[in-house]
This record gives structure tokens, sequence and C-alpha cells, in this order.
């Protein structure tokens, strides 16, 4: 394979030369700024082609093109193309080159008569001579406008000009100021032209660059093909912050032929290194605007954690119910003190009781290295008075991971090697997560912020600040209507998660699929499940077929013969221990999450769950929950594979009667 030299690229809206509010004429030191980035093609939208006022109004305004003023001695080959015409001139997007521009053409992408905007083409040889096609690069200069319809008809144009006008196989850059603060069109782009944001490559998400005196939305973007990411830099801060009102964005890239067949297009996604491939993995299914994953069990779930923690810019929350002093403690540990050594704020929250073991001078390494660590309950003991034990018995069983309120993960997956100890086949824990990309990870930030914000009060830390902004964040949802955060708490939320199965249930037309570690359901619940099978929809419970946990083991037994009678189909789940809390109806709807559905998780426990209506998510965990029946679980019932026996019942009844009677005593007889 013959590779090129690495090729430096930059753009920037240089907000037609002037500081932030028109106030002065930033030109001269915003033209020495970006010949310091050494840049070979550098990409410009608003730049102002001629202006015959300013000169009156600005004293030092310099007359003229501006493009052509900053390429001056040092990018020998401009392009300009106008967007925007008026009486006293016109301004639009440049593009600045070392190389030679074979070619260049401006098209109007305006979406209406009140916003001009336009994509300026150039064809550059990078190298070699005209008949060399490989050493071109084609590069595009867009700025699209600022509202989403107008940048839906832009974002189409786009696609329909370079399918029309650019090879299927040539090198592309397309870089500018998109607006796209919300981040729908890199899915798009992706799919429809083999395009990858720099940043999303290098960093994992993409660069912020709006307002330039404290960036917050992402609004610039460098889209490459056929290109290796080798570095990409926002540059903000000092001088920068008083030129325009965006930062400039720069990137590396390095260029590769095509190889076997594959064209050069499809280089940047297959020839990044083993952390960036995984993160171009994360496609998934697009719900409601969103990016959802399916993972299935540590081994997918832990290296996309620790990934998307080292591609953290700014903030990363995390609550668990265990947290193990083991290889995938530390492993994690370690990501979050490096998130933290790089500046940003880290926030774990740890149940006092499923995080018992985690010994304190973990605590003290992770507080040491900045990381703040707070506990939910932790005080627990047999001497506690009667009026206050029941509160100590609702536990932080949610686990729940946020990044930048951009990425966020609803599992129920905790910190602990999911291989058990006692475990001979050798197979990790069934378990599941979701990772979700989008605004739904604002809303699990704001429900993790609220709940760090009512354990710091409680702990006498943070009063005024913490407690200002966990009301605020209360009030904080995505607007998604087919993907829904379930929260169960002890105030307003004590049925959310068990009211959305039921609601499904009841609604199901074809099919039912559980699968919960743990499962004890109220008698609402139970006959929900009857009736359904009795409507002659298939219900299909896959279960924990290993004993964890005796009592609640048999207990669940007693409950199999009224919905074995009832035509549900039980199964056990044999290869190793079962710890998902999952549900499929219809191959329409599903839900992922902590919550089991038992007493514990639907009395007591801080429970969390994600619930989706896509028929290609829900595809996707119907054909995993089947492939772990058919790999190992045996079916329950007179005639398969394990019939039930007298003592079996008999145990099933003792269990299930001490469990009703401890649940007496907490208050929920009714319950179960």
């Amino acid at each position: 394979m013959r590779t090129m030299p690495t090729l430096k690229i930059a753009t920037y809206n240089i907000h037609k030369g002037l500081s932030q509010f028109n106030r002065r004429v930033v030109l001269h030191e915003l033209r020495e700024r970006l010949r310091e980035l050494d840049a070979d093609i550098v990409f410009l939208q608003e730049v102002q082609g001629e202006h015959t006022r300013h000169g009156e109004r600005y004293p030092n305004y310099q007359s003229g093109a501006q493009h052509e003023f900053i390429a001056e001695k040092i990018w020998p080959h401009t392009a300009y193309g106008k967007n925007s015409v008026y009486e006293a001139g016109h301004h639009g997007n440049a593009i600045l080159s070392r190389f030679p521009i074979l070619q260049s053409l401006n098209t109007d992408v305006s979406a209406h008569r009140f916003e001009s905007r336009g994509l300026l083409h150039c064809e550059i040889e990078l190298a070699g001579g005209p008949n060399q096609t490989d050493t071109r690069v084609h590069c595009l200069c867009v700025h699209f406008g600022l509202f989403a319809r107008g940048q839906r008809a832009q974002m189409q144009a786009l696609i329909e000009y370079v399918r029309a006008e650019i090879p299927a196989g040539a090198a592309l850059i397309i870089a500018g100021d998109f607006n796209d603060w919300r981040n729908r069109m890199s899915q798009t782009l992706s799919g429809e032209l083999g395009l990858h944001d720099v940043f999303h490559l290098h960093r994992g998400n993409p660069a912020r660059s709006f307002p330039s005196r404290l960036p917050m939305l992402r609004l610039d973007r460098i889209y490459v093909r056929g290109f290796d990411v080798l570095h990409g830099s926002v540059h903000v801060g000092g001088d920068w912050r008083r030129l325009s009102d965006h930062v400039a964005l720069s990137a590396s890239l390095k260029r590769h032929d095509p190889v076997d067949g594959m064209s050069a297009g499809s280089l940047c996604a297959h020839q990044v290194d083993a952390h960036q491939v995984a993160r171009l993995q994360v496609d998934g299914h697009q719900v409601d605007g969103e990016q959802l994953q399916l993972l299935q069990n540590g081994a997918a779930y832990f290296p996309q954690l620790c990934a998307d923690i080292d591609a953290a810019q700014h903030s990363i929350y995390l609550e668990t119910y265990i947290f193990a002093a083991d290889e995938t403690g530390r492993r994690v540990a370690d990501a979050l003190q490096r998130a933290a050594a790089r500046g940003l704020v880290v926030r774990v929250l740890l149940d006092g009781y499923g995080s018992a073991e985690l010994p304190q001078d973990w605590v003290n390494e992770l507080r040491a290295a900045k990381v703040e660590v707070q506990w939910f309950r932790r005080e627990i003991s047999p001497f506690t008075l009667r009026r206050n034990r029941m509160r100590r018995l609702l536990r932080l069983h949610r686990k729940l991971a946020v990044m930048d309120g951009e990425v966020a993960f609803v599992t129920g997956i905790n910190i602990c090697n999911d291989m058990p100890e006692d475990n001979a086949s050798g197979l990790p824990r069934l378990d599941y997560a979701v990772r979700v990309q989008g605004v739904m990870a604002g809303e699990i930030q704001a429900a993790i912020r609220h709940l760090w914000g009512v354990v710091s009060w409680a702990n006498f830390r943070r009063r005024g600040k913490e407690i200002k902004q966990f009301f605020l964040v209360r009030a904080k949802r995505a607007i998604t209507p087919n993907i829904t955060l379930l929260l169960r708490d002890n105030l307003r939320h004590r049925h959310d998660i068990e009211a959305a199965y039921l609601k499904a249930i009841t609604g199901a037309q074809r099919e039912i699929i559980i699968a919960n570690a743990y499962f004890l359901p109220g008698r609402t619940f139970r006959l929900a499940l009857i009736q359904a099978a009795q409507r002659g929809i298939r219900v299909v419970l896959l279960l924990q077929g290993r004993v964890e946990y005796r009592l609640q083991h048999y207990a669940t037994h007693a409950l199999y013969d009224p919905l074995l009678a009832a035509g549900v189909e039980i199964y056990e789940y044999q290869p190793s221990y079962l710890h998902a809390k999952v549900a499929v109806v219809d191959g329409q709807w599903a839900t992922v999450g902590s919550s089991n559905i038992d007493p514990f998780s639907l009395l007591l426990a801080r429970e969390a769950n994600l619930a989706v209506r896509d028929a290609g998510f829900a595809g996707e965990l119907r054909a995993s929950l089947f492939a772990a029946i058919a790999d190992g679980a045996v079916r329950i019932g007179d005639g398969y594979d394990v019939p039930r026996s007298w003592t079996d019942r008999l145990a099933g009844r003792i269990s299930y009667g001490i469990v009703r009677l401890l649940i007496g005593l907490l208050g929920y007889g009714k319950s179960i």
C-alpha cells in the first residue's frame, strides 16, 4: 500500500473579520492566528468578499476580499463563493490551499429567502500529475442555516450534490459551520456518504465550538472520507476567544489508497486503532434521533464504558449497586481517575449495602485523585431504631453512567467481574446494557444529578448550590416519544416501572418474553401474564436456573403451577447465572435496566430501566434471548425437561410463605 504525507486542515467561521457583537475589526489578528496553525487547506465561513460601508465605520478596516488578505503569500490558491449579496457588498465561503485547485463551483442551497447559504466545492491536487486521480481530494466548505427544517433540506441537497458530482470512491473533506448542535446529521452523513466526524473518531464526540469564550454547542464539523485521523485540535482560549464568536478546528489526516477492493472512502472506518473502531461501530439503532446500542454481558459493556470515560471532555456521573475490588473494578477506577486528572468533574454514587465490601483504601484513592465519591445509606446496623429500619432497606439498585450529558448507559450490570467464581462452565452472567447517545442522555444525567443533590443534602454537603441545581434539573425531560426513562423511587414514581410492564403486557397481541433474574411478582402482575396466555398470546419466562439465594429461588417455584396451567412457557437458564432484567413484547417494545420483578425492586429499591418502542432494537434483544434459551435453558413442567416433584413444590410453598411473612412485616403484605 502506498501512503501519502500528512495533510493538515482547518475550519473557521471568521464572523466577517469582526469580533463578537461587531465591536471591532480583528481580521489582522485573525490572519496571524490562522497562519500559526500551518494548515495546508483552510475552510472559511462568513468571509466578507466586499463591503463598501465598513471602511466608514471601522478606522482600520481592510478593504478588498478578506480571503485574499488572509491567504497572501501563504496559500497561493483560493476559491470564494458568494452566499449573501446585498447593496453594500457580499459574503460567503472560501477555501485556501497550498495545493493547486483544479476546479471550483459554488452551489446555492438556501432554504428560504431570509437565509442565503451555499456549498463551495473545490477539487484539489495534492501530489503527482493531472492524470493521477488518486492524489486528488474533493473539498466542500458549507454554512448551514439556523433552523432544523432548513438544515434538513440543506443536508439533503448536500447528499444529492455529492452523489451527482463526486465519484463514490473519491477522498472527500466537508467542513464548516453546520449549526448542528443536536448532532442529528452525523448518522445520516455516515450512512449515506460514508463520512465520519474527525472529532468523533479522535475523541468520541464532536467538538464544542460556540461561543468562543465558553464553547458549549457543537456547531462546527470536519467530516472526512478516505482518511485516517491522526490528531484533532480545538483552538480555544487566549487570543482565540477575542476573535470570532466561533472557535477554529484543525485536524491532521493521512490518506490511503484503495486496498483489496475497499474504497478510500471506507478506509477511515477500518484502519483506525481498535478504540476508534469501537467508537465507529456504535451505530446500533436510530430511534427518535437517538443512537441506541444493545450490549450483552460485561465483555461488551466494560470496554465501551471505559472508552466513553476516556473520551469525555467535561463530566462523568456513575451510579452502581456493587463496585467490587476486582479486575473490573480496577479497570473502571483507573478510567475514572484518568478523567479526573484531565480536570473533568467525576462523581460516583455507591450503594452503602451493595458496595459495603469495597475497601476504604479504594475510596481514599479515588478521592485523592479528585473523584467525588458519595454513599447512599451506608449506615446499616441491627441496633437501628425500629422506626428507621424500613428506611434502611431502601437501596440504590440502579446502574447508570453518563458522560458530558451526551452519552449514557442504562444497565443491570454491576461494576464487578461478570464471571462467577463458582461457575465451572466458564460463561459469564447473562445480562444487558443499553448505550444511549443523544438528548436522552441529558435526562439520565438530570436524574443522577437530582439524586446526587439529595444525598449531598442528607450528608450536609454543598447545601446551597447543589440543592438549587437538583431542583432545576428535575424538570428536564427529553422529547423522545419512543424512548422512556423509567425510574422507581419511594415518592412520586413508586410504581412507574411495574406500570410500564403491565401496560405492555395487557396491550400485547402476539408474544411476551421476560428474562428476569429474581422473579417474584405480585398478584396483579401474575394475573396479567395468566390472562395474556389465556388470550392465546405466547408468554415466555426465562428465569434463574441456578440457586443463588435459596429462599427467593424456591419461593419463585411456588408460582409455577398457576402460570404453567395457563400455558405460560417457563425456562430456567443453566449455563451460568442469569442477571438480566429485560423484556420484549410483540417484537416492538423492549425494556432493559436494573429492576427485577420482585418485592425488593418493585417496593424498596431505587431502580432505572429504559423502555424502547422500536422493531429493530426489540428484535435484536428478542433474538438474543431466544439464543440464550436455545443454548442451555431447560423448559419446566410435566412432559418437559424438568418435571416438578412434590418436594420441589413443598419447598416452594414454604419459601413463598416466609417471603410473604417478611413482606407483610414491612407493610406490603398485599403486594404478593
